[in-house]
């Protein structure tokens, strides 16, 4: 059984249920938007014999507590609520939007399943925050024959489930919000009215936020990707979306300025209140004291040609993509960093030949996403990955906080992947002198985070 329009059960035709023919690499990507069906409310999963147990399920494919999970630990099921807080009211006023957040659509879009009137359920609540829906797809269709248990995990993708188990297609789904399209985008103006900065990594995200488990029954009906790969599909995505928004979208300019939220933050906010001598060549350092780790610029390899004192394009979703164009060859890796600096020497010219290296960036990226879609990360290949996060780190190439951000990101998908190969080499120590390194983007060094991250692999 399926569900129509006023949520009444209507039968589904058996024909309609028999196997597709299997697909192949050209539809990948193509999945139907979560926001083509109806949706029929968190309710309508939540159910004690549905994802709502309190407890696992002995006899069952899925634990079914998938909703409790979720609803105790996921940030997105509070994502309306946050709405509420007194900093998000602060922030509309700032912004100087006629109704309060939790009735504004810049707010909504992001912040809950904010579906079209007509795509919502009797049990539609946009209370419940970013919803089962809001990333698994309007339930009308696949919810009778889901509930049922008598179909497979692709009939069920046909009636509309989206295919989150996917990297590319959940990196697709993932980055409208968490880097944005051309509806939602959280501009330099969202920011300085006081919203937090946006920072994102497929698989790092999708461990914090996983509310399922991935045991035999849930690899019997799904291909699971390494760690490693889901980092590596959801870098390339997203770096490439930064780009499309950029070149393509309505985001790029405001009037005579350019949109600042597609540069690097720390190009302008530094720390100003350093004493009058910096480098304490005259005095000791009292304790505590980090001045001299803070330098306010540093030579880079990837933008020595803008030097200090100039804004400078985010590229630091683009720095890892370039370590992964190494692991296919030193030369496609080389590509993507020569095209990195023409863009930044091109930022400093003219709207169209930015836009141009952009373009050639993407170029790159496009022939990278095609290679290493379906890539299998050996030892070998995470060894050499991380072998060059270290030495790309002696060029500078993480001197800002969003890129040494990705940076250690990247090094948890990537130990991750060999830790399931039996490969302990990334000790707990090193991880944790990398996270302490930057825990705090107020308190990062470059200096530090360096040293942090030349101690990969060592006791």
């Amino acid at each position: 059984m399926a569900l129509s329009n006023d949520d009444t059960p209507v039968a589904i035709n058996p024909a309609a249920t028999e196997a597709p023919a299997a697909s192949d690499s050209s539809t990948m990507g193509k999945a139907a938007s979560p926001q083509d069906d109806l949706h029929l409310g968190v309710a309508s999963c939540a159910g004690s014999n549905c994802h709502g147990a309190a407890r696992p399920y002995q006899n069952s494919s899925v634990v079914q507590n998938e909703y409790t999970i979720w609803n105790r630990e996921d940030p997105h099921a509070k994502a309306y609520a946050i709405l509420l807080n007194d900093r998000s009211k602060r922030i509309a006023r700032n912004l100087g939007l006629p109704k309060p957040p939790e009735a504004s659509k810049i707010c909504l879009d992001c912040h809950t399943d904010n579906v079209p009137v007509s795509l919502r359920g009797k049990r539609f609540d946009i209370n419940d925050g970013v919803g089962c829906e809001a990333c698994h797809g309007g339930g009308n269709r696949y919810l009778g024959p889901h509930v049922s248990g008598e179909v497979t995990h692709q009939q069920n993708l046909d009636f509309g489930l989206y295919p989150t188990e996917k990297p590319l297609e959940r990196a697709q789904l993932c980055i409208k919000c968490h880097v944005g399209d051309q509806d939602r985008f959280a501009i330099h103006k969202i920011m300085g009215a006081g919203h937090p900065r946006i920072s994102f990594e497929l698989d790092t995200f999708t461990e914090v936020h996983k509310h399922y488990v991935i045991d035999a029954d849930y690899q019997k009906r799904k291909v699971v990707s390494s760690h490693a790969n889901t980092w590596a599909i959801g870098q390339i995505e997203a770096a490439r979306r930064f780009i499309d928004l950029y070149n393509n979208g309505k985001h790029s300019h405001r009037g005579l300025m350019p949109e600042l939220s597609f540069y690097d933050c720390e190009a302008c906010h530094h720390q100003t209140d350093v004493p009058s001598d910096p480098m304490r060549e005259t005095r000791p350092l009292p304790p505590g004291d980090s001045a001299p780790a803070k330098l306010l610029w540093e030579p880079r390899a990837l933008s020595l040609s803008i030097g200090p004192g100039v804004v400078r394009f985010n590229d630091s979703g683009f720095v890892m993509t370039a370590i992964l164009g190494d692991l296919l060859d030193h030369e496609h890796g080389e590509q993507i960093r020569s095209a990195i600096i023409a863009m930044h020497k091109a930022s400093q010219s003219d709207p169209q030949s930015l836009h141009q290296a952009l373009k050639n960036i993407d170029h790159l990226l496009e022939s990278l996403q095609r290679e290493l879609t379906q890539h299998t990360y050996t030892v070998a290949d995470c060894r050499e990955l991380l072998s060059d996060i270290i030495s790309r780190s002696r060029q500078n190439d993480f001197y800002s906080y969003a890129a040494a951000e990705q940076a250690v990101m990247a090094v948890e998908a990537i130990r991750a992947t060999l830790k399931q190969q039996g490969d302990s080499s990334v000790t707990d120590h090193s991880m944790d002198a990398l996270r302490k390194a930057t825990q705090n983007p107020d308190a990062f060094h470059p200096s530090l985070f360096r040293s942090a991250i030349g101690t990969l692999g060592s006791p």
